[in-house]
C-alpha cells in the first residue's frame, strides 16, 4: 500500500506544473522532477522489511 501511494504521489508530482524548480527553465527545472524519480526507484528498489514473528 505505501508502495502505491509513493507511485501516485510521484506521478502527481511530475505532472503537476507546480515544481520546487519550474519545468521551463531547461535543465535545471527538470532535475527536480528526476530526484524525485531518483528517490521513487530507491524506495521501490528496497526489500520489504521483515516482519517479526510471535
Amino acid at each position: 500500500m505505501k508502495k502505491a501511494v509513493a507511485v501516485i504521489g510521484a506521478v502527481f508530482y511530475l505532472v503537476s506544473p507546480v515544481d520546487l524548480v519550474p519545468d521551463v527553465i531547461p535543465i535545471i527545472g527538470w532535475l527536480d522532477d528526476i530526484g524525485v524519480l531518483a528517490l521513487l526507484a530507491n524506495y521501490l528498489a528496497k526489500k520489504p522489511e521483515e516482519q517479526p514473528t510471535k
